[in-house]
Formats: structure tokens, sequence, C-alpha cells
């Protein structure tokens, strides 16, 4: 029937753009809702403490149950955030082959690669990718009511026991949420959208957050190394210590916060002044983690700040025009100086005696000087940069008028010289 409009046809593109997009902001929140639980147990161990705690497990009990309750409901919250979040990267992935039709594909893809990607998805593929290490890691926490001491022993001068309750040992496991966050932020970005992922099909490469990490390390290690690795594990190292090292009440006070980061720095920085060190078992064992960590990161600082300081192609050729351009100038500088002071001299004429007085006019040696720098400069430069100076072609004009002018004047005070030797 005419009067009835054509269907207008899917687009799958657009679709499959729209579900990658749902999953991605899925799998941020519930990271960074995760990572937000840290906070109310960080102020909830914090109030708890008993400063008077030696070895033994006693705590405030004036505080409420509120932080726990909190930490207890984020963390579920970011669990429950990653059904959808699967649910929907299920959907994404099953939209990929019809995008082939909208926009064809970069390698061939044979009909068991398109089957498999249109059956129905298993139980264990749905908790595929990091989702399980995820559902793990906001299970541990600080629950209301979890004080279950627990006894480690401590080699001394004798074996002691140090007092730890399982809520603060689950606060401490806490701190390893920061990377689930940091690989759902680089989820994002122009290495991880869907043209990205279409180059990454035709190189075979693996579209993932690591990629993107490995990228935009490389494009801006300064920001990704510092900002990322040493400022975080810095704070995550230090924080664990001083939960570690506080009851046990050594020779250091870790009561000040201070020192656990100062330790945390000197050890990822295998430096090891001896000032601030661990003493208990868990403490040391989170020390080791932390000098594992800085000898990785340690090396990646130093070439980061080895290529910031290095020059570029493009920044050593403008370095080499700004060099001979400010050769030429203090040479032309140089030149115009030793002729005003030669014009203004009444004793100067053109004999040899008056000659010789202008051989030791010190002008005449810093224009000597600045010419023959220049004249280097210009030699040293190599042959890809030699464009460079048709950028000064003015300058590099006056510039040979002077030097002429110089090489004639020389040539006469040389031939005076050695004619008044002769006589």
């Amino acid at each position: 029937m005419a009067f009835i409009a054509p269907e207008k046809p899917r687009d799958y593109l657009a679709e499959s753009n729209h579900y990658y997009n749902i999953w991605r902001g899925l799998r941020l929140l519930s990271a960074f809702i995760g990572n937000l639980a840290i906070v109310p147990a960080m102020i909830d161990y914090e109030l708890r403490y008993d400063p008077n705690r030696v070895r033994e497990c006693t705590e405030n009990s004036n505080v409420t149950m509120m932080y726990r309750f909190f930490v207890m409901i984020m963390s579920f919250i970011s669990i429950i955030l990653l059904i959808p979040y699967r649910y929907y990267y299920r959907v994404w992935y099953r939209h990929i082959p019809l995008t082939y039709s909208q926009l064809p594909t970069m390698k061939k893809v044979s009909l068991t690669q398109v089957l498999n990607i249109r059956k129905k998805p298993t139980i264990m593929e749905y908790l595929g990718g990091d989702t399980i290490s995820s559902i793990f890691l906001n299970l541990i926490s600080p629950y209301p009511w979890l004080e279950v001491p627990i006894w480690i022993p401590q080699q001394r001068e004798t074996v002691e026991y140090v007092c730890y309750y399982m809520s603060e040992i689950f606060y401490a496991i806490m701190y390893v949420r920061f990377v689930i966050l940091a690989l759902a932020v680089f989820n994002f970005g122009k290495f991880r959208d869907s043209f990205s992922s279409r180059y990454c099909e035709k190189y075979r490469v693996p579209a993932s957050a690591t990629f993107s990490l490995k990228c935009y390390t490389s494009e801006r290690p300064f920001y990704i190394v510092f900002g990322l690795l040493v400022i975080p594990s810095i704070l995550m190292f230090g924080a664990v210590m001083r939960i570690f090292e506080r009851p046990l009440h050594g020779s250091i006070n870790y009561d000040y916060a201070g020192n656990s980061y100062w330790n945390a720095i000197i050890v990822q920085t295998t430096v090891g002044y001896g000032d601030v060190y661990p003493s208990s078992i868990m403490g040391r064992i989170a020390n080791a983690f932390c000098a594992f960590c800085g000898g990785i990161i340690l090396p990646m600082a130093f070439v980061t700040v080895g290529s910031i300081l290095q020059l570029k192609d493009n920044e050593q050729e403008a370095a080499r025009s700004i060099r001979l351009s400010s050769d030429a100038a203090e040479a032309i500088k140089a030149a115009l100086r030793y002729n005003v002071s030669m014009r203004k001299s009444r004793e100067l004429r053109r004999t040899m005696s008056n000659l010789a007085i202008a051989m030791k006019n010190p002008l005449y040696a810093n224009m000597k000087e600045k010419a023959m720098e220049f004249r280097r400069r210009r030699l040293d430069m190599p042959p890809d940069t030699a464009n460079v100076i048709q950028i000064y072609q003015s300058m590099k004009s006056q510039l040979d008028h002077v030097e002429k002018n110089f090489n004639l004047l020389n040539d006469q005070v040389n031939n005076l010289i050695l004619l008044r030797n002769k006589a």
C-alpha cells in the first residue's frame, strides 16, 4: 500500500556504540563507588583505634557502626552494578557482527567466530574479565561487629604476639581497589572508542584497558608514571604500613602518619636510610611488596624524566635556529660597535701606525671572536638543517658584508705588520 511508510533500517553501528558507552559507564561507576567506600572505612579505623593499645586488641567502643554500614552498603552497590555491566557488555558483544553491514570488517571473520558471538552466553562468560576479582575485593571490607582478634607471632628479642582485628586487615586490603578503578578509567579515551577498536582489529591487537594504559604511558609518560603509579602507590603502602605497625609500639612512632609515608618513599626509591623501618611481620610483608613495586616504578620514572629533558627533533631544529640567529646578531653588533669606534676615533688614519692602533682596539678582537663563532656554528650545522639559514637571509647578507670587510681589514693589518717587521 502506497500510504504505508517503509520501515526505517536499523542503525546497528549506533546501537553498538550505545551499548558500548553503557557498559563502560557502569564499570566506572561500580569501581568509583567501591573506592569511595574506603573513606568511611578510614574514618571508622581512626575513630576506633586506641592510642594506648600495645600488642593487645583494645579499641574505642564509643564509636557507632554507622561508618561500617556505609562501607558495606557502598561495597554491595558496587557488586550489584557489575550485573548490568556484564549484561550490557554481552549485548554489545553480540552486536559486533551486525555492525559489519554498515562498517565492513578489516579482517575476515569466520562463520565459527560469528556463531560463537551470537550464541547464548554461559554463566562463566557473564563472570568474565575482571568481574570475579572485583566481586572478591568488594566483599573484603570491615563489616559491622567484625571484631575478631587475630594474634600474629612477632620475633624480636623474644617471641611476642601482636593482636590485630579482622576489620583492620580487611581495611588494609581495601586499598587494592585502586587498581580496579585505574583499569576502569582507561576504558575511556581515544584508545578505547569504537574507531580505535577497529584499528586494533586490523592489527590483531586486543583492545583493552591495558592497551589504553600502554598507549597513554608512551604518549604522556610524566602524568601516568607520577600521577598514576608513584603517588598512589606511596599513599597506599604508607597507609597499610601504618595499620600494621601502630599496635606494635616499637622504637618508631607510627601513630604519626608522616613516618609511614616516609618509609614508603625511601623503600620505593631504594634509598634505605634506616631511620624508619617495619618491625611487625605484616609490616615487613607490606614493605616487601612496596620494594617490589618501587623496583618496577623507579626505572620508569628515570626513563620518563630523561625523555622529558631530551630535545625532540623539532626542538633540536628550533634550538639550532635560535643559536644561529643569536650568534649572527652578536657578530653584527660587534662589527657595528667596532665601526662606530673607528669613526669616532680622531687618531686613526690610513697609515701603518694607525692600523696597528686599530688592531689593538678591544672591539676589534670582540668582532673577530663573534664572527668566528658564527662561522663555526654555521659550518657545524647538519645538511638537513641548512635550510634554517634561509629564514635569516637579511641577517646573513649583512653578516657576509661585515665578514668581507673584516677579512680585508685583517689582510691589510697582516701585510702592514709584515712590512714593519722587514723594515
